[in-house]
């Protein structure tokens, strides 16, 4: 019940990327595309789709508000109410007075939002029933009314009654012109397709010389920015412990829904911290498996529902799906049936676990795990179970290793269950090390392993990789982030020389010392920056770091050595933004940038520097 001041942002169904975790992990602030309510009030009648807790139910109520509070006739009706009862049930005693004082005006707008068609098919509703009480009401004053109707995506798609939806909103002498609507997902998929371009602007008509009866648009998760700015408008006190949090530790994909934000804030507000990723994955998923509601089914215990989970990831990894399906899929090749994984449950139990909003709609019947992350744990935390039940030893380590030839790996899409359980079994341990020793670099979970577990898993690396070429075998600035820490900075001093000698071990210690920084080793990069013998990307690497934790002569010396010349063009355009003040002064800087040769459409130009 709690309202923060925040505006929300709505994108096209076909921008799949506006709503795709990864994406929004990496390019949060990226807003391009995107829209807000300003832009969906252009449109009669405009279908908002969302999962569950994502917040199109406070959006509605805060809409109806706030035109409530400008004096415009507005309405929140939950369609679930129309089930057995008609409009004027669905409101208050005031707001029915109000909607008889609409209808007798000659032009006023009024706005309904119209709430849950997913609650609605819970009461074995339908969406033609509930949207003809409404059209019965409004009458005759149909082209003065506006309609917002939210769902989430897999309930729009089976319960579409396109014929009513257009008529909710036609004009009466062509209401009665429309005929039998296509099946729901035909026509959803065709909505969607139609909605490929960006919206009209007002007064815009579409191909056929009328604007689109109904528009269809989804509410994007919160992006970077956004969750700093959220948490800040919720909890003040707390916001910036909250964000720093999330940054050290990388989990921005965790928290992209108000409900999982505020909840967080709540807990450190409580308990005055958030745990690591293990304790925070536990957490949440406690919380969403323990979900009620007065609507639907809450027979599940948390055990039995963790349990069920908890079988559905292990299953989803090992038959390399991401989708599970309330009914068999048919020939879809990325999903499987509930029913396959859970035959000793009951139907009512399976739709009530895929309903908790651990899991998302990808489709008609279909869902995956809200996060990847929980996936993989639970995945991971079945496999310990049933080693504790008795798995042998041998059993569990033919899922998770292999050889290729004389080489011995992890097999690949094991390797996110392989992380977790090299956490909990030395012997997984003793294999990762041997196998893939920057494994638990890259899985999410670093921040969770001791300093002297992280030094060995370095040790390791360095052994294994130095005095060999390029191996691709390092890891990205996310993971190496949550992992490095100052307090590395004498093991770096300690492998440098055999690191240096090959290509992936000395661009691990050279990113190292730039993303932590290290101030300890800042004399190291130094000696890299100015050594030609290395490719720009580590010559690269060294400059940054010197330029972040380094002395202030260090950094000046840098500085005049390129505008002397003789340095790779590449290096300094990756240098330049960096420079001023601390190692250029301004006359230098400019002379310096107007040196270089310009790289057009390039993220290695000069410009996007």
């Amino acid at each position: 019940m709690i309202h923060v001041p925040f505006e929300r942002r709505f994108a096209l169904p076909s921008e799949e990327r506006l709503r795709d975790p990864d994406y929004i992990s990496i390019w949060g602030s990226y807003e391009h595309g995107s829209l807000r309510w300003s832009d969906l009030y252009a449109h009669r009648c405009v279908v908002v789709l969302g999962e569950g807790k994502c917040g199109k139910t406070h959006e509605f109520k805060q809409q109806k508000q706030a035109l409530q509070d400008q004096g415009q006739a507005a309405f929140f009706v939950p369609l679930e109410l129309l089930q057995d009862g008609e409009f004027l049930d669905s409101i208050t005693a005031k707001e029915e007075q109000e909607f008889q004082h609409w209808l007798e005006a000659s032009d006023a707008e009024a706005v309904f939002f119209l709430d849950a068609v997913d609650e609605l098919k819970l009461r074995k509703g339908t969406l033609r029933r509930a949207l003809r009480k409404i059209q019965t009401a409004v009458g005759a004053q149909t082209h003065r009314a506006r309609f917002f109707i939210s769902c989430r995506p897999n309930d729009w798609a089976d319960e579409l009654d396109f014929q009513v939806v257009t008529a909710l909103v036609a004009p009466r002498e062509r209401a009665a012109e429309v005929t039998e609507a296509p099946a729901g997902e035909e026509v959803f998929t065709a909505m969607i397709a139609r909605d490929s371009g960006p919206p009209p602007s007002d007064g815009e008509e579409g191909a056929s010389g009328r604007e689109e009866p109904v528009k269809v648009f989804a509410l994007l998760p919160l992006s970077r920015n956004e969750i700093v700015e959220f948490a800040r408008l919720y909890a003040a006190d707390h916001a910036d412990v909250f964000a720093q949090h999330l940054e050290e530790k990388e989990l921005w994909h965790l928290y992209q829904l108000p409900a999982d934000i505020m909840a967080a804030l709540d807990q450190l507000a409580t308990e005055g911290q958030l745990g690591n990723l293990q304790e925070q994955l536990v957490f949440g998923i406690g919380q969403r498996l323990r979900e009620t509601s007065d609507k639907k089914r809450n027979d599940l215990s948390v055990k039995k529902g963790m349990e069920g989970a908890e079988r559905i990831a292990l299953a989803l990894f090992l038959m390399k799906r991401r989708s599970i399906y309330f009914a068999a899929p048919g020939g879809d090749a990325e999903g499987v049936s509930v029913a396959d994984i859970l035959p000793d449950w009951s139907h009512d139990e399976q739709v009530e676990l895929l309903g908790k909003s651990l899991f998302d709609p990808t489709g008609v019947g279909a869902v995956r795990f809200h996060h990847r992350s929980t996936q993989e744990f639970l995945a991971a935390q079945r496999l310990q179970k049933l080693r504790e039940q008795g798995l042998a030893t041998s059993d569990l380590h033919h899922l998770l290793f292999a050889s290729i030839g004389q080489e011995r790996v992890i097999v690949p899409s094991m390797e996110p269950v392989v992380a977790w359980l090299a956490l909990w079994n030395p012997d997984v341990l003793t294999d990762v090390k041997e196998r893939n020793p920057l494994l638990l670099f890259r899985q999410g979970i670093p921040a969770i392993l001791s300093l002297e577990l992280r030094a060995e898993l370095l040790r390791r690396f360095v052994e294994q990789y130095s005095g060999s070429d390029w191996r691709r075998v390092g890891v990205g600035h996310t993971e190496l982030k949550r992992v490095s820490t100052p307090e590395l900075a004498p093991l770096v001093q300690e492998l440098w020389d055999q690191a240096y000698t090959g290509h992936d071990t000395r661009e691990l210690l050279l990113e190292m010392v730039y993303l932590t920084p290290m101030a300890d080793c800042a004399d190291l990069a130094f000696q890299a920056a100015f050594d030609e013998s290395l490719d720009f990307h580590h010559r690269t690497y060294a400059v940054w770091a010197v330029l972040r934790c380094g002395s202030s002569q260090q950094k000046r010396e840098i500085g005049t050595s390129m505008v002397a010349g003789n340095w790779p063009e590449r290096v300094v355009r990756n240098a330049l933004p960096d420079l001023f003040p601390e190692a250029l002064e301004l006359a230098e800087f400019l002379a310096l940038a107007r040196s270089l040769n310009e790289v057009p459409r390039s993220v290695h130009g000069l410009g996007y520097a």
